[in-house]
């Protein structure tokens, strides 16, 4: 490889003989700026002498274990390439399939947010459906006056693929939190780069959320246990530990991930975790006991158990009358009263004011969307409204 006339036939022969020949193909191609195709139809062409040198560099690196996506500085995530460093891990096809379900409940929100106000009309709307609560709809009895985006956050960013594409594909806004600076500078990069609007926080989780909750929240956290032996072979050599290992058990992160999400999701928000593939009863058992309902597990390609998610359990209307005879809504504010989670926008002819729906005695409730009936036959509804206040 290090004679004048080298070709590329020459070199890929060459190269392969230390490592697979598609690697080999694929380096060569990302050096001069080509595909495949080209290669072949150009085998003949002589490298010049910094290309031929800076293939030996790689084809060396790759030989000693460094993972493609380092040496070439990017990875196709979702058709997109995102940059990569030795500072974040490298996006994997499992990590796809969190993203597919990520979009499924944004794409189900929006459908029901609209539905939602069809029903204000009178219209049936749709009551199935991932985290169909997410959309704040903002109405009056006669029109929808706006449907804001949901509040879409992604821990643990790293590249940030999670987060540009959740923004890219959805109506979404999306927050994301990384720990390590140079891995945050990455995605940042990445958001210019592809276009991608995302709000991105210096962090560990939840630290830098105070007071803020979400819709849908989505993470693929450390979840290798220490000890594995994987840990000590092929790319995750490379690949930084701290992105990758989760005390004994893997669990760590996942069980803070998990007891943190009930502060920061809206009532009725969801939760989805990428995790090992033997993990997925640990991870749903964490779920349940720390509220999650509707438990789901998406399984991969091969067949491993590699998503799990919940929702959190829908609040409850509290039961009781204010100092002026009014029905409660559903929580309560910073000072402990209750507070109706639906925007009301008016009086009707009695001045009394109006949400959405009515309860078994005739009187306005403020619930939005209705959900069904309690044991004693009340409505409930799933809170995800800023608070009423009185002017």
């Amino acid at each position: 490889m290090s004679a004048a006339n080298t070709t590329i036939a020459d070199a890929l022969r060459a190269a392969s003989r230390q490592i697979p020949p598609a690697e080999a193909r694929l380096l060569l191609a990302r050096l001069l700026g080509r595909d495949a195709a080209w290669l072949i139809a150009h085998d003949d062409e002589v490298l010049a002498v910094p290309t031929r040198l800076t293939f030996a560099q790689w084809i060396a690196r790759r030989a000693a274990g460094e993972p493609v996506a380092y040496i070439v500085g990017e990875r196709e995530f979702h058709g997109r390439p995102f940059r990569v460093t030795p500072a974040t891990l490298i996006p994997r096809p499992e990590t796809e399939l969190l993203v597919e379900r990520a979009l499924a409940c944004i794409a189900t929100t929006t459908a029901v947010a609209a539905g939602s106000t069809a029903q204000i009309a009178g219209k049936p709307a749709p009551t199935r459906g991932c985290a169909k609560e997410s959309h704040r709809v903002v109405s009056t009895p006669t029109q929808l006056r706006s449907v804001v985006p949901a509040e879409v956050l992604d821990l643990g960013t790293g590249s940030g693929c999670i987060a540009i594409t959740l923004a890219l594909e959805s109506s979404a806004r999306l927050t994301a939190v990384e720990r390590s600076p140079a891995a945050l500078a990455v995605a940042q990069a990445n958001a210019q780069r592809l276009g991608a609007t995302v709000e991105f926080l210096p962090g560990d989780w939840y630290a830098p959320l105070a007071g803020r909750r979400f819709a849908l929240i989505v993470a693929n956290p450390p979840y290798v246990a220490a000890g594995d032996a994987h840990l000590a072979q092929g790319d995750l050599r490379f690949e930084p530990h701290q992105a990758l290992s989760a005390g004994a058990d893997g669990l760590d992160d996942l069980r803070t991930i998990i007891a943190g999400a009930p502060a920061h999701l809206l009532p009725g928000g969801r939760l989805l975790l990428e995790h090992g593939y033997d993990q997925g009863e640990a991870v749903q058992a964490l779920l349940a006991a720390a509220g999650f309902t509707d438990l789901e597990g998406q399984r991969d390609l091969a067949g491993h158990w590699r998503i799990s998610g919940g929702r959190l359990r829908a609040a409850r209307p509290l039961e009781g009358r204010n100092e002026r005879s009014e029905f409660f809504g559903v929580g309560r504010n910073t000072k402990g009263r209750p507070e109706c989670f639906l925007p009301l926008e008016g009086r009707n002819e009695r001045s009394e004011f109006f949400g959405v729906g009515r309860n078994t005695k005739g009187r306005p409730e403020c619930f939005l969307p209705l959900e069904g009936r309690n044991e004693r036959s009340e409505f409930f509804g799933v809170g995800l409204f800023p608070p009423y206040r009185p002017g």
